[in-house]
């Protein structure tokens, strides 16, 4: 049992899920020490927000986007890569198989898992190496393991592997040219892989969001203000449309303009066509203005000449269905 509080608590302060919603793109920095001027911003948010990482501290929040990466990290990564932003693995049992990774560990469970699944193998002589850094060699191989399971192995490299660091002897040069031809790296720069470079932590969150396909994060419209006045609103279900208009009281000869809105759920719908008509006495015209923008609102402008002064005009607004009624009245 205290083994998998430590190891609980440990998960949390280095990949757990995520807690960020989606309801903008960034609306604000998730980390502290990751800036939105940061080179890899955008692909540690998208891990965060698969829920991969949370980060290596908690209060403040921070990444440590520059940390190299430990092969006890490495397969929570994968694992978390592989399964999904909820997965736990099994009890480690009574051993973890490798003799430097006692079952108090607090990654024990997590490495003995990737061993299982055949994504590891250890560092030789039945160790794991847990407390090891990760090279961009062993993280070539690492990523397409966990990628497409226990019994892949690499194409030839050929005649070459595409960067001038990397000779076709190197123990790593199938799994770092596939690596490159899957357009998850492009090396180090100069045509080079640096294969023995130590791979940052925000290296690693743009090596595993490219392998595991993570999602990007999409920006949700939000309702912006209702222009206007005299707002109407109807409710269907999870539907909210309300209408407006520029002027609740123009005169005679003046242009008056009517806005509509539709919301799902609190969310703006963009790209919805609204259909207006406008009632003046007996009489209808209608007015097609296109379609709702990002904040899900569109209008329709008319001139209402010579409309009776006092006579409330209604004005109907439909989109996608639903519809609404909103009005002026003409003054002198």
């Amino acid at each position: 049992m205290f083994k998998k509080f430590i190891s609980i608590f440990l998960i949390i302060i280095i990949a757990v899920t995520a807690n960020i919603g989606l309801n903008s793109v960034f609306a604000s920095t998730t980390f502290t020490d990751v800036p939105e001027s940061h080179w890899a911003f955008t692909w540690i948010e998208r891990l965060y927000n698969a829920g991969v990482t949370s980060g290596c501290s908690q209060s403040p929040l921070k990444y440590c986007p520059e940390n190299s990466v430990t092969r006890a990290e490495m397969a929570l990564f994968l694992l978390r890569g592989i399964h999904g932003a909820e997965y736990f693995p099994p009890d480690a049992g009574d051993n973890t198989w490798f003799y430097d990774v006692p079952i108090t560990h607090w990654a024990a469970d997590w490495i003995k898992q990737l061993a299982a699944e055949n994504i590891t193998s250890g560092c030789g002589n039945k160790k794991y190496c847990p407390d090891n850094l990760v090279t961009r060699a062993e993280m070539a191989k690492f990523l397409l393991s966990a990628k497409y399971g226990e019994s892949y192995q690499p194409p030839d490299a050929g005649v070459n592997t595409g960067f001038n660091d990397v000779p076709i002897t190197h123990w790593a040069s199938d799994w770092i040219k596939q690596l490159s031809l899957e357009n998850i790296t492009s090396g180090c720069g100069n045509k080079n892989f640096c294969p023995e470079n130590l791979v940052t932590r925000a290296e690693m969150a743009k090596f595993l969001v490219l392998t595991f396909n993570l999602p990007p994060i999409i920006e949700e419209p939000t309702p912006g203000p209702m222009p206007g006045e005299n707002e109407q609103c109807n409710q269907y279900d999870d539907y909210l449309i309300c209408a407006s208009v520029s002027n609740s009281n123009p005169t005679q000869n003046s242009d008056v303009t009517v806005y509509g809105r539709l919301t799902m759920n609190g969310w703006a719908l963009p790209g919805k066509q609204m259909l207006t008509t406008w009632y003046y006495k007996a009489t209808a015209s209608t007015c097609d203005d296109g379609s709702t923008n990002f904040n899900g609102i569109a209008s329709c402008t008319q001139d209402i000449g010579l409309a009776t002064v006092g006579f409330i005009v209604d004005i109907d607004v439909i989109i996608e269905g639903y519809s609404v009624t909103t009005s002026f009245t003409p003054i002198e």
